[in-house]
């Protein structure tokens, strides 16, 4: 089962509406609507909130919504790479090291392509 049916799931066993949900994890009701569609992931300290509410494990809702933790290496990833791009321009603008970023680039997509991180 995915995370965003067992967060559906376990609000609808306990009669919480989004709201309240909301009002109890300290989150917007929008936020709680998008973890439920799939749109979006609840960040960790969320999902501690998450897990204490409910009284599950966190290691359960990990292993069972084992997406969010793709998701989340997903995100540090590409975090990352912005982070590459942004100090390859900086340089290349700075330093007149012209086309330095765009090297960088290429090879950010051919690790991308080759790691399969999309």
């Amino acid at each position: 089962m995915d995370l965003n049916q067992i967060l559906r799931k376990k609000r609808k066993e306990h009669h919480f509406t989004q709201e309240q949900l909301a009002e109890k994890l300290l989150v917007s009701p929008k936020t709680i609507s998008n973890w439920e569609t799939g749109r979006t992931f609840p960040d960790i300290e969320s999902l501690i909130r998450i897990a204490k509410l409910y009284n599950l494990s966190l290691d359960n809702l990990l292993v069972e919504g084992s997406d969010v933790v793709k998701d989340i290496e997903k995100k540090n990833t590409i975090g990352s790479f912005k982070k590459i791009c942004l100090d390859a321009k900086y340089f290349e603008y700075n330093f007149n090291f012209s086309g330095i970023a765009t090297e960088i680039f290429r090879k950010i997509i051919w690790i991308n392509d080759w790691f399969d991180f999309s």
